[in-house]
């Protein structure tokens, strides 16, 4: 069973551990040397460097980390973009601005393929956690920092949602290694990042910690620790609440006296905290799927049509319209179909252990991003997501094929 050999070596560990906290670390670095140095271009192409010589160093200890599925996939991808290339040429462009990130964001396809013990990747998540929360803690309070630019009148300009989404991965991680172990740390550093997110984040990164505590109590819960659980919840609900409608305004004026500013506080004071933005970007992309396009309008399509029709490259900030503007209205659909009845398959499957707790965890860090902002093409967590779908349905035929040879020798 070369395929489902589990894979132990510390380096494959190590691999996935610093991929997994690139982001972090590479805005830690960028910060870093562009305090400095005044100037910075060499923190990504550090960052890689280090990334490649682990991964060397695992390749040489474990060679057998490299699948022909992760191949498959990757020749899969450039057929892809050649042959959308060949269809869609008016696309070029903004094709060759994501490519750098489509490369990154695949390597998540490969990573979470290295390992195939689950119990090694829930010890990775600890690392991972504590990388992610120290590498930009401080970024907020950073003058240093190239997350946050700060505008004439002291707002910030840029930011909040980049902030937000990069940390969201320590606060659903806290919260989960909080579950499984109940320490104390992790439930107080998950209480800072998620305190630090919500006055300096965005709305989705709220979400997604919504729906990882959603998606955990229903499926990974017994039913007693789901009451306690929702009965915490519950509490701590309705603290938040009596602190939104009593305390908003102190917060707000504490924030902002001590020289800082909340893109949230101020939307939930001004009434605004409803409303998005993308009205308009998702009317537009609504009305062209109506028009039943079966090729589509190719890799970044959503983003040439919303060019066409406001003179800002936007994009479709939503998944399955995505999927649907850029693949066609068929092939579209089928892939977003085929996504959300494998999700629903895996959370329901009593048979795969802690597999599901894992995939779940990746599920909220990535989807509800993906379900209000960014590109499925360039996020990492979204590329480790379908590689863990690849492992889970092999672990489906290894366990059908254990079973049948049982029979044959009965």
């Amino acid at each position: 069973m070369v395929e489902n050999k589990k894979v132990t070596n510390k380096w494959v560990a190590i691999m996935f551990i610093t991929y997994l906290s690139f982001d972090a670390t590479s805005t830690l670095v960028n910060s870093v040397i562009t305090s400095l140095l005044g100037q910075n271009s060499i923190d990504t192409i550090f960052c890689y460097f280090i990334l490649a010589i682990i991964t060397f160093l695992a390749f040489i200890n474990e060679p057998k980390i490299i699948k022909f599925n992760v191949i498959a996939f990757a020749i899969f991808l450039i057929l892809i973009f050649m042959f959308d290339n060949l269809l869609h040429a008016e696309n070029e462009y903004y094709v060759s601005e994501i490519t750098s990130s489509v490369r990154k964001a695949f390597l998540g396809y490969f990573y979470i393929q290295t390992v195939t013990d689950e119990n090694i990747i829930i010890k990775s998540f600890r690392p991972i956690a504590y990388i992610t929360f120290f590498s930009l803690f401080f970024q907020p309070f950073w003058s240093g920092s190239i997350i946050f630019e700060s505008s004439s009148n002291g707002e910030f300009a840029s930011g909040y949602m980049n902030f937000a989404y990069k940390m969201l991965p320590c606060i659903i991680l806290f919260l989960y290694l909080y579950f499984k172990e109940r320490k104390k740390i992790d439930l107080i550093l998950f209480i800072i990042s998620i305190v630090e997110v919500f006055i300096f984040g965005n709305r989705g990164a709220i979400l997604a910690v919504i729906v990882f505590l959603f998606l955990y109590i229903l499926f990974c819960m017994k039913f007693t620790k789901k009451i306690i659980a929702l009965s915490g919840i519950s509490v701590a609900t309705v603290a938040i609440l009596y602190i939104l409608n009593n305390k908003l305004l102190d917060i707000y004026n504490w924030v902002y006296s001590h020289g800082y500013s909340s893109r949230l506080l101020s939307r939930l004071i001004s009434g605004e905290a409803y409303e998005s933005g993308r009205e308009q970007i998702y009317t537009l992309l609504l009305e062209v799927v109506q028009q039943w396009n079966p090729l589509g309008y190719g890799i970044s399509g959503d983003r040439s049509l919303l060019y066409s029709a406001f003179g800002v490259p936007y994009y479709a900030h939503n998944l399955f319209l995505e999927l649907i503007i850029q693949f066609g209205s068929i092939f579209g659909i089928l892939i977003s179909i085929y996504l959300i009845i494998n999700w629903l398959k895996i959370f329901l499957r009593r048979d795969i252990g802690k597999w599901k707790e894992i995939f779940i965890v990746v599920f909220s860090i990535i989807i509800p991003k993906l379900m209000v902002s960014s590109s499925f093409w360039v996020e990492s967590y979204f590329f480790v997501l379908l590689g863990m779908m690849s492992v889970i349905r092999r672990i489906k035929l290894w366990k059908n094929k254990k079973i049948l040879i049982k029979k044959e020798f009965l």
